[in-house]
């Protein structure tokens, strides 16, 4: 019960324990790299932000060493929180070109986690709505 159609509890748990999603991406902190700021100086809201993308690996291998999915669960909410919170205060698209590309860097990079995060869970994402 819970499981997809046609991924068995083995090839999950062995998702979960190589730190891969669905798609086969990565965990690691290649997410959001610093040379995605340039010379932008970097709000709380987003410095928040950025820091909980960054907990993104230690989170799976907890998770996976624990035998403890729900953690990813938990860490996917509160980074869906954080993402909104920024989302409402940090004007995207409308932004000067500099801190459009890094606010465009921290948007994809939550995109990519979330991504991996449902996929190590075995929950599909959509692509539109």
């Amino acid at each position: 019960a819970g499981q997809q159609e046609g991924v068995s509890e083995k090839e999950g748990n062995s998702k979960m324990a190589k730190g891969k999603g669905s798609n086969g991406g990565t965990t690691g902190k290649e997410f959001v790299s610093e040379n995605a700021f340039g010379s932008v100086v970097l709000s709380e809201k987003e410095k928040n932000l950025v820091s909980l993308l960054g907990q993104f690996p230690e989170k799976v291998r907890e998770a996976s060493e624990q035998f403890s999915p729900h953690k990813i669960s938990f860490y996917l909410l509160a980074l869906s929180q954080e993402f909104n919170s920024f989302y409402h205060e940090a004007p995207v698209l409308q932004a000067n070109p500099e801190e459009r590309r890094a606010r465009l860097a921290i948007v994809n990079a939550a995109m990519r986690v979330i991504e991996n995060g449902l996929g190590l869970l075995n929950i599909n994402t959509v692509n539109e709505m």
